[in-house]
């Protein structure tokens, strides 16, 4: 139902203009136009959202990420891979943003996997752990995929153990 969708945020948008989410609001409604199909439509408000002076550094780093799932849904993800990478090299040490490198750092590795690149796309999966004390199941799932594309087989099942084994977000489920 993008169409209700729109017309929805678009709604929100007029009625509280000054709101402190119409960042995200802004944001979600394109994503919705881009998962509509509208591609050109979805960049071009990615693009006039990104030149706002007063967007908050999360809904910056969540516009990149935008911007970038645009490329890989229309697969171009050499795209993706520069847009994420450039993000993650101007932003890696902003504490602001910690959360949003982390995302990137993740579809960036998505890109090189569906790119068949499988070492890169791990290097980029261990510098993300690196980076973190802890390994989301998502990331240790993708991590899992590429161990076993690269036939590192008792790796992938020592992880797939560890994640069956975790609590990771049992105690307070997203």
């Amino acid at each position: 139902a993008y169409a209700a969708a729109l017309n929805y945020f678009d709604r929100n948008l007029k009625e509280y203009p000054t709101s402190p989410l119409r960042w995200t609001c802004r944001l979600e409604k394109a994503a919705t136009v881009g998962k509509s199909g509208d591609y050109q439509e979805a960049e071009k408000q990615l693009d006039a959202l990104a030149a706002e002076p007063e967007l908050p550094a999360d809904v910056a780093g969540q516009v990149v990420v935008q911007r970038a799932l645009l490329q890989i849904v229309q697969q171009n993800f050499d795209e993706a891979i520069r847009i994420l990478d450039e993000f993650i090299q101007n932003r890696r040490n902003d504490p602001n943003s910690a959360q949003s490198v982390q995302d990137a750092y993740l579809y960036e590795a998505y890109s090189y996997f569906a790119k068949k690149e499988f070492e890169r796309a791990l290097l980029l999966v261990e510098q993300m752990q690196g980076a973190s004390q802890t390994i989301s199941p998502e990331t240790a799932l993708l991590k899992i995929k590429l161990l076993v594309n690269l036939n590192r087989l008792d790796e992938a099942t020592d992880l797939l153990n560890k994640l069956e084994n975790s609590s990771y977000g049992q105690d307070t489920p997203d």
